[in-house]
């Protein structure tokens, strides 16, 4: 049959494509579904558009995670069956093959919220990671999709949060999503500020979600002794603070000693498991997040800025691999 996708021809280049695609799922944990939404990841997919990620070579179809109705089942689920709603990680298309993070959607969910599950699930890693307990104060670096989210998760475990982003809008939105408090790093200085804030004990926990390689300095001077300092993705770009002075925080006790830890998507494995052997899974991360989300917990409507046609990708990411402001999250609808 034909199907619709966003296709990046070659680098700063997107177009709404037309394909031939098989609909059958035959192979063992295939489903093949009719998409109603997929999610965009600005940070990943902007590299991918500009064409300076390694291991992705042009033609290439983006695309992040995907809410559809299953149209057919290959072998091997037990709970998954035609007409049912579920979530994966796909590509953005009217029709989609997923054989990899298959997740039935609870009913009552809204389907364009569900979508935002693939930048949750990433949002959850700090938190997963952390050693924050109630009261502590946490600061999130990076108002983005993925930022604001996590600040929520650590919002929702009792921490005393602080959301430092560049953008005014991202930190209107932050104060509207209930984080406690928040810093503009262009017009305060972010150190004196939480020190302020925490009255001079500093954060146990900072986690850099804003991938600009020099914030990871800022985070460990926003760190209090023996705090935590906490990586979430791989920040692209080049490194260009002092490393002596940047070291000497991690290794000297007179700096603070703080740790730093990563805390990539894929640093848990995919699955439950099936023997209890493991506590955390992407998998969990992602049916937890459904039930934050059912039971009101996270506010995940507001920060979906646009709803857009897959035909108009090119503007959509030609403003995203700008910045600007107003993009701050975009899921499509099919």
């Amino acid at each position: 049959m034909k199907i619709n996708k966003v296709v990046f021809p070659g680098a700063n280049q997107v177009e709404f494509q037309e394909h031939e695609m098989d609909t059958q799922a035959s192979k063992p944990n295939d489903i093949f579904l009719k998409n109603e939404y997929s999610v965009v990841s600005a940070g990943t997919e902007c590299a991918l558009f500009r064409g300076t990620e390694s291991w992705a070579k042009h033609p290439i179809s983006p695309g992040y995670g995907a809410v559809g109705k299953v149209v057919s089942v290959g072998g091997g689920f037990e709970d998954i069956k035609e007409g049912d709603m579920v979530f994966t990680y796909g590509n953005h298309g009217s029709y989609i093959k997923g054989n990899r993070m298959i997740v039935k959607v609870p009913d009552g969910i809204d389907p364009k919220l569900a979508v935002v599950a693939r930048m949750a699930q990433v949002s959850f890693t700090p938190l997963r990671a952390s050693e924050a307990i109630l009261g502590d104060f946490v600061a999130v670096i990076g108002q983005g999709l993925v930022g604001n989210i996590a600040a929520q998760l650590f919002v929702n475990s009792g921490c005393k949060v602080i959301g430092i982003d560049v953008m005014d809008s991202r930190l209107k939105l932050a104060n509207e999503c209930g984080i406690d408090f928040t810093i503009n790093a262009l017009n305060e200085n972010v150190t004196d500020r939480i020190k302020e804030i925490t009255g001079g004990a500093m954060c146990s926990t900072v986690v850099e979600a804003s991938g600009i390689p020099d914030q990871s300095s800022v985070a460990a001077d926003c760190a209090g002794k023996k705090g935590e300092v906490i990586l979430v993705g791989t920040p692209r770009g080049e490194f260009k603070g002092d490393t002596v002075e940047f070291l000497r925080k991690i290794h000297l006790w007179e700096q603070g000693c703080v740790t730093f830890k990563g805390a990539h998507e894929w640093k848990y494995p995919d699955k439950i498991s099936p023997k209890n052997d493991y506590k955390i899974s992407i998998e969990k991360n992602i049916m937890d997040y459904f039930d934050l989300v059912k039971k009101g917990k996270l506010k995940i409507e507001p920060l979906i800025s646009h709803v857009a046609d897959p035909k108009d990708c090119k503007e959509i990411y030609e403003q995203l691999n700008k910045g600007n402001p107003d993009y701050s999250g975009v899921v499509f609808k099919w």
